[in-house]
């Protein structure tokens, strides 16, 4: 198995339900055979405890793990998704779901021009130009479709018009939207902000 090393294990509770969400750097060039074994060695020892479900966000050395995962990610729980976790469900039933990201660090990949990476990712050059940092920027784009962060950028706006008036809306619909999606919250900045660069449509005014 390749080498791998767990930087952070974090108990994530939700009432009764326990889920466990870990930090994982590994060496570029991993298959999705090489993230699954893994995750399924992870996931082994938890099955002797009253862990539920897990999300394991894997990194490449030397890209950090303070932000959004840049290699792959890993998922336990029922039909692969930590977010059907139940009291009631049987973990014996649970299987594990895998996305890779990329095979490149993201130190790689940027020495790259912004051409090429616009050209190879299908990232606009002027707005990889005026990302606040790049880095986000591609990090974000690389990992979630188009339509699919128009859709998120959409419910961050919705989002927060519902908690309009409230304190630390804007910080709390993004955090709420980063729970609907299971996507991390500095990426759904990055989305809200990529959307009104890009000038996404807004969810119709309540009157």
């Amino acid at each position: 198995m390749e080498k791998y090393e767990i930087v952070l294990e974090k108990a994530v509770n939700n009432g009764p339900i326990v889920r466990k969400e870990f930090k994982v750097v590994v060496k570029p060039g991993l298959t999705k055979g090489d993230y699954e074994a893994i995750g399924d060695e992870i996931v082994g020892r938890l099955k002797a405890g009253n862990c539920r479900a897990a999300i394991i966000w894997f990194y490449f050395e030397g890209d950090g793990v303070d932000g959004a995962f840049t290699a792959a990610r890993v998922e336990w729980g029922p039909d692969g998704d930590w977010g059907k976790a139940d009291v009631g469900t049987d973990c014996d039933n649970y299987r594990v779901s895998t996305k890779v990201l990329r095979t490149r660090s993201i130190s790689d990949i940027l020495d790259l021009t912004v051409r090429d990476v616009a050209k190879e990712f299908g990232i606009p050059i002027e707005f990889l130009r005026k990302a606040p940092p790049p880095v986000k920027a591609l990090k974000i784009t690389l990992e979630i479709s188009l339509d699919k962060r128009k859709e998120i950028y959409y419910h961050i706006v919705q989002e927060e018009d519902r908690l309009h008036g409230q304190a630390n809306n804007v910080a709390r619909a993004a955090e709420n939207v980063a729970q609907k999606y299971g996507v991390p919250v500095d990426q759904i900045k990055t989305i809200g902000w990529e959307g009104v660069e890009r000038n996404w449509p807004d969810p119709p005014i309540k009157s």
